[in-house]
């Protein structure tokens, strides 16, 4: 097998990368792909090749999933705040904003009077505002970004600059400033010198299909708006803005050297489960194409679309788009180690912890192997409860002193019988009953470890089922002996009080013996002497065996109570143990799922039979987890107490070193493992065959059905020098993921009008439009009125022409091909005023016309056609509209005549000789 990544050196190499994210998308996005850095690249190059900006006008905290935890953008340094925008003393004091005036003075006053603080509200005019408003702010750190990045490069030799900008053509803030974003970059290069030769920006468009389930009325006008926008920046060119710190932008130049599109929707009609699906797919293929040297100038399909980007349809739609689509193979060595330690903690708590419990007979050489090392054998207890220090034995032997014998008969009863109670006290009720209490405690410590001890190995080596059958069979022996001695106990108190009372008689008779008559009264004191030592004898015996059998009974009342303990914490950790138990099913469920919802792109090679295999190589036997999990101190039963996740995750924390090997293992070596029956190629074969453009395409709208679409293939693969498949990829970028494998393909060459639903999002764009300001160029935010206006006069001054009943735009380039607008002057009418760069490239030529004949003339050609109607009739009310139009286009005309301030002064200043037209500035506007 290969080498571990983690043990490799990987050095990449990558052009310095700016990424601006827009909008809460491009937030999203951009959040993603720092995650995706973060555990590919070192800190190192992270400092010394890319830069994070995102611009939003909400404040929304967003996060990831990074190597080392959350990952979330630095509040000040990557991530900026440009809500805040008091839009409606904006409005109020709108003289004193000369660049906001400028660029939406004609739509202000359309603008809700809002405080903009969470969201542009869908509404371009607004986002655009937000930015103005913050422009000094966001040019600062975009420049500084720039700068940065660029200093890396002289010390790294020169490569230029990658700069990626995302965000959704849908929203109000990411949509409205993309465009103004992109400019300024370009003019800030512009400054660096030749820099700007070597400087690469690409687009990442998020459509309306990819928030399914989000509602918005101006979702779908607001991406056509962008898009149309778009085209006519890249298309045309003719970007002109001044902002708030007098930077001034006038561009031919087009603003993105690539532009990608992203749908819900790819080209085989998968779907994506919403918008942060969307972002991570997009964040994916972001890092892929940094990888890729995107933009430099040497082997690179991405730098071989030239003559694709700069085509143009019929319509005059710019070919620049594309779309990408990512498929992986994943091997989730972490997820695939960690079921497999999973699956063996549940077998070692079925076939170790709560293995079925043994035969009887098993269970009864326990107990007796027990009793016996535990010496609870009645008699041979008895023995050691009744020993000395020594190990002598304690007995009853009550024999006459010698000095009895030296003393007067008289005496001796008195002094013999106050020896026998000295003896009963000093000997049975205090030396031996301190040598038995001591026995007592020392045999009962033995046993209860005894106890403790065989229960803690029976637990750790038969599981707590045999314990618990083992402590139950047990505590069975114990009561019945406790019985027994109970019922001996009383046997032998029953005789106690007759042997009293007969020693109390004998030592009355033995006291009045020594009192009798002087005859024979030696031979009655001796008769009596005899008498009563001969009944004391069995009477302090009994005693004695009382002491004994007593101390016998608390030894195994108490070791009957330990049992009782025992087996009530066994049962307490056996429920504990079910828990965990039934926790870990859950997770190898849980796992099972999340190994197999990858969806329809992704592949996991971790499949039930491989997992089988890899489990069954690695796992041991449960007897080897115990011994990993419990020392010789250390059982199943001190899990008394312990929560069944906290079981759970030492079980898990001792299986999961035999699968560590697992998780050492990465995709391109399982892949190797299976190359007798699945060679690399086909899986190769199977990622860019997967990997689909995430737009859906109308090819009957392209060119040739869109032969012409380029396509582009990159592999991510954990480490480019050292992968199996650098034989069949033509792009390889190192990911440092040992995990996957990701295959990136786009296709580009598209124009936006080829987008599926087009015609569809054209209809609702056309609903919206007169009712909410969509654009943000000045040359798109003519009203309807102007358009048709614009239609009128197009058709008077002979721009627009009718053949039949088509009618057709004429460039004034004469070269190019007339522009068809429709069947009927009302279907005509409508295709031109929703055609913004048409309607806009007729006003401009109406107002050149008119500047050209002079007023005069124009307002004679004028006024002939709405006056006179060469006795034909008045016509419909569409075409009294158009003349009515005409009429009030002429009354400006003279309007501005009438005041013409430069005709009240010559040439010399002399003030009342009027100008000739001849010589007037006057543009008939």
């Amino acid at each position: 097998m290969n080498k571990p990544i983690d043990e490799q050196t990987i050095t990449h190499h990558h052009r310095p990368t700016l990424v601006i994210g827009l909008g809460g998308t491009g937030h999203r996005i951009v959040v993603n792909l720092k995650a995706q850095v973060h555990q590919s690249w070192s800190s190192t190059e992270i400092e010394q090749q890319v830069r994070f900006l995102v611009f939003d006008t909400a404040s929304e905290q967003i996060t990831a999933n990074g190597p080392n935890g959350v990952i979330s953008l630095d509040l000040g340094a990557e991530l900026f705040d440009i809500g805040q925008t008091p839009v409606a003393n904006i409005k109020r004091h709108l003289a004193q904003q000369v660049a906001i005036e400028a660029r939406l003075g004609s739509i202000m006053a359309g603008l809700p009077p809002t405080f903009l603080r969470s969201g542009a509200k869908q509404l371009r005019p607004l986002g655009l505002l937000a930015f103005l408003w913050r422009y000094v702010e966001i040019e600062t750190q975009i420049r500084d970004a720039l700068w940065t990045l660029a200093g890396r490069q002289q010390d790294q030799g020169r490569e230029g600059l990658n700069v990626f900008i995302v965000n959704s053509l849908v929203g109000g803030t990411g949509s409205s400033t993309f465009l103004d974003v992109a400019h300024l970059v370009r003019d800030l290069v512009d400054e660096l010198g030749t820099m700007a030769d070597f400087c690469y920006i690409t687009g990442i468009g998020v459509l309306p299909r990819a928030f399914h389930g989000i509602n918005g009325p101006n979702l779908i006008p607001n991406a056509v708006a962008s898009l149309i926008e778009l085209n006519h920046c890249m298309m045309e060119g003719g970007f002109n803005a001044r902002y708030p710190n007098g930077r001034v932008i006038s561009t031919v130049q087009p603003p993105f050297n690539m532009y990608y599109l992203v749908d819900g929707v790819d080209e085989r009609g998968h779907t994506w489960h919403g918008p942060a699906e969307v972002c991570r797919l997009a964040a994916a293929a972001l890092f892929l194409q940094m990888g890729s040297q995107v933009g430099q100038k040497h082997e690179n399909d991405f730098d071989n679309l030239d003559d694709v980007l700069v085509r143009r349809t019929a319509e005059g739609h710019g070919t620049f788009f594309g779309s990408f689509g990512l498929a992986a193979l994943m091997f989730p060595a972490n997820q695939v180690a960690h079921r497999c330690a999973v699956r063996l903690a549940a077998h070692v708590i079925d076939h170790g912890l709560l293995n079925p419990p043994p035969p009887p007979d098993t269970i009864q050489a326990w107990i007796t192997q027990f009793c016996e090392a535990a010496g609870l054998d009645l008699e041979r207890l008895a023995e050691r409860l009744a020993q000395d220090e020594q190990g002598l034995p304690l007995a009853v032997e009550l024999t006459v002193p010698g000095w009895v014998n030296r003393l007067a008969p008289t005496a001796i009863p008195g002094e013999l019988i106050r020896y026998v109670r000295d003896y009963e006290y000093a000997r049975l009720n205090t030396d031996y009953k301190r040598a038995l209490k001591q026995n007592e405690t020392d045999l009962s410590r033995q046993a209860l470890e005894r106890l403790e001890r065989q229960s803690a190995d029976l637990a750790r080596r038969h599981g707590l089922p045999a314990v618990g059958r083992w402590l139950a069979q047990l505590q069975q022996t114990l009561e019945k002996t406790i019985h027994h001695l109970t019922s001996a106990l009383a046997e032998t108190e029953s005789r106690q009080p007759a042997l009293t009372q007969e020693v109390s008689h004998l030592e009355l008779a033995f006291m009045q013996a020594a009192e009798s008559g002087f005859l024979g009264r030696g031979q009655r004191i001796a008769r009596s002497q005899h008498a009563y030592l001969t009944a004391v004898q069995p009477l302090f015996e009994i005693k004695w065996q009382l002491q004994i059998a007593l101390s016998q009974l608390r030894l195994f009342n108490q070791l009957l109570g330990q049992v009782q303990h025992q087996a009530g914490g066994g049962q307490d950790v056996t429920v504990r143990l079910q828990a965990a138990r039934r926790a870990l099913a859950g997770q190898l469920t849980g796992d099972d799922q999340r190994l197999r919802e990858y969806g329809a792109s992704t592949r996991s090679l971790a499949t039930p039979e491989l997992i089988n295999y890899l489990y069954e190589g690695h796992a041991g036997p449960p007897a080897d987890i115990l011994a990993a999990l419990f020392t010789a101190a250390e059982s199943p039963l001190d899990w008394q107490g312990l929560a069944p996740a906290a079981i759970g995750d030492r079980l898990l924390a001792a299986c999961r070193p035999a699968f560590a090997p697992i998780a050492a293992t990465g995709v391109e070596q399982i892949i190797e493992l299976q190359r007798a029956q699945n060679a690399p190629e086909n899986f190769y074969a199977w990622l860019m065959g997967q990997a689909t453009p995430s737009w859906n395409l109308d090819r009957t709208r392209m060119a040739d059905g869109g032969a012409t679409l380029q396509r582009l293939e990159v592999l991510g693969v954990p480490d480019e020098d050292h992968s199996i498949f650098r034989r069949y990829a033509r792009m390889l970028v190192s990911t440092s993921d040992p995990d996957r494998i990701t295959a990136f393909v786009a296709h580009v060459g598209a124009p936006h009008s080829a987008i599926q639903q087009w015609d569809s999002y054209q209809t609702e764009y056309h609903h919206v439009r007169g009712q909410t300001p969509l654009h943000i160029l000045p040359q798109f935010q003519a009203d309807s009125r102007r358009a048709e206006q614009s239609f009128a006069l197009g058709s008077l001054f002979g721009f627009i022409t009718n053949q039949g009943a088509f009618f057709y735009y004429h460039p004034a380039d004469a070269l190019e091909r007339p522009v068809k607008l429709g069947q009927g002057l009302a279907n005509s009418l409508q295709a031109f005023t929703h055609n913004s760069s048409l309607v806009q490239e007729t006003r401009d030529r109406v107002d050149q016309m008119v500047a050209g004949r002079g007023v005069e003339a124009s307002l004679h050609t004028l006024a002939r056609y709405y006056e006179h109607s060469n006795g034909q009739p008045p016509g419909d009310e569409l075409v009294l509209k158009l003349k009515r139009l005409v009429r009030d286009f002429a009354a400006e005309l003279r309007q501005i005549r009438q005041f013409a301030p430069g005709q009240l002064w010559t040439g010399n200043g002399d003030p009342d000789l009027p100008v000739p037209e001849s010589e007037s500035n006057d543009d008939g506007r």
